[in-house]
């Protein structure tokens, strides 16, 4: 992943408007979807500066929130600190090339990084190592585009994801009732200038 451009862009993250909605959009849907309570350990895998995971904590026992940007981790930490939330710890880590620590999670989930990331099916693996018996994955993104969403933004690895396509990678990770549903719609003005609609998923998969 391409942590220096997050690094310069953490501090003013969270003063787009659309990351807002956006974040806020994935979290009423991993609500919705996925019965949450203060037992459960979980772990979010490219937190940013925690925009899903601070409405998911209430709702979670431990939570460990995962970026390769030390920027947008201390973000996060004046975050939990001002809000006072305490049941968040967060670490670096580069998720194309390190395991994902602890292998007990009975949650885990993602907004917005799988794009960025090139071995994504390895990466499922891995999830599926970290996850526990009964364990969820709740993974939103983008649905497959013209690359208009980005630009020519460097780091970005795929133009979205069939959606067909992905729960067939979720199943070779070894997950089981894998199913893809509508997250969110982003109004976004392009590099030329045009307002363009794209809309995200949440894929969820169960560990046996």
């Amino acid at each position: 992943m391409e942590d220096n451009r997050f690094d310069r862009m953490a501090a003013a993250w969270d003063e787009e408007p659309m990351r807002l909605n956006m974040a806020k959009a994935v979290a009423s849907k991993i609500l919705g979807r996925i019965e949450l309570n203060t037992t459960m350990t979980a772990l979010e895998i490219g937190c940013g500066t925690g925009l899903v995971t601070v409405q998911l904590a209430p709702r979670l026992g431990q939570v460990t929130a995962l970026d390769s940007s030390e920027n947008m981790l201390a973000e996060l930490q004046k975050k939990t600190q001002s809000l006072d939330i305490t049941n968040i710890t967060h670490r670096k880590i580069d998720l194309e090339k390190d395991d994902i620590p602890g292998k007990s999670y009975d949650l885990i989930f993602s907004n917005m990084t799988f794009h960025h990331i090139l071995g994504g099916d390895k990466l499922l693996e891995k999830i599926n190592r970290a996850l526990a018996p009964g364990g969820v994955l709740a993974l939103a993104d983008l649905d497959s585009e013209d690359g208009s969403f980005h630009g020519d933004m460097p780091g970005v690895h795929h133009l979205g994801f069939s959606r067909g396509a992905l729960v067939s990678a979720l199943e070779r990770s070894g997950l089981y009732h894998c199913t893809i549903e509508d997250a969110h719609t982003v109004e976004r003005k392009t590099t030329q200038g045009q307002i363009r609609k794209y809309t995200l998923f949440l894929a969820t998969g169960k560990k046996p």
